[in-house]
C-alpha cells in the first residue's frame, strides 16, 4: 500500500528531466567552474514526499535544480546543500555556463 501512495504522488508531483539534463555536471568544487560565468542560485524543492520515501524525493529534488539549469543555459552547478528529511527534500547550487 505505501509503495502505491509513493507511485500516485510521483506520478502528480515528481520532475522528471528535462532534455539536456543529464549533460548538467553536478559538483562540489568551486574549482571545477573557475573562469566560468555564474548565473544564479537555484533550489530544487520536493515537498511531497519524504520519510520513508526520502530517496525519491532527494532525486526529485535534484532533478529539479538540473532542469532550472537546462532553463537558464547553466552547464554547471555547484552544489551548497542537499537536504533529505520527513518533510521531503531540497537541493540547492550556483549554476555557472561553462
Amino acid at each position: 500500500m505505501r509503495y502505491l501512495l509513493v507511485v500516485a504522488v510521483c506520478l502528480g508531483g515528481c520532475a522528471s528531466p528535462q532534455a539536456g539534463a543529464e549533460k548538467v555536471v553536478m559538483t562540489g568544487s568551486i574549482e571545477v567552474v573557475k573562469g566560468c560565468a555564474f548565473i544564479e542560485q537555484a533550489s530544487g524543492d520536493q515537498n511531497l514526499i519524504g520519510g520513508a520515501a526520502a530517496g525519491l524525493a532527494r532525486g526529485d529534488a535534484i532533478n529539479r535544480l538540473k532542469n532550472r539549469a537546462v532553463e537558464v543555459g547553466g552547464t554547471h552547478i555547484v552544489t551548497q546543500s542537499i537536504s533529505t528529511g520527513w518533510a521531503g527534500a531540497n537541493a540547492v547550487g550556483d549554476i555557472y555556463r561553462c
